[in-house]
């Protein structure tokens, strides 16, 4: 079975990313660090959720196209609102 013959496998794929994410991040430094003996670059935190979440938005672009629910709610296309302007209080 491939990650892409049904809507419930991608969403087991995503829990997959997910899970992984999380066992990188628990050991995983704060900042990037270098190896210098392997001359390799040592993921950040921060560079580990990164690819999470680019990997959650492949998938749930792959949902769009196929007409599925998305599997992952993106924090960043959610819109904010603005708000408006408070009016100044009578008698204050």
């Amino acid at each position: 079975m491939t990650v892409f013959e049904s809507h419930e496998s991608v969403v087991t794929e995503a829990k997959k990313v997910w899970e992984d994410a999380y066992q990188k991040r628990r050991s995983a430094p704060v900042r990037r660090g270098y190896n210098s003996t392997f001359r390799t670059q040592i993921a950040s935190k921060n560079d580990i959720l990164r690819a999470a979440q680019d990997d959650l938005r492949f998938l749930n672009d792959y949902c769009n196209q196929m007409g599925w629910p998305t599997v992952w709610d993106d924090p960043e296309e959610k819109t904010v609102d603005m708000g408006s302007l408070k009016k100044k209080e009578e008698g204050g």
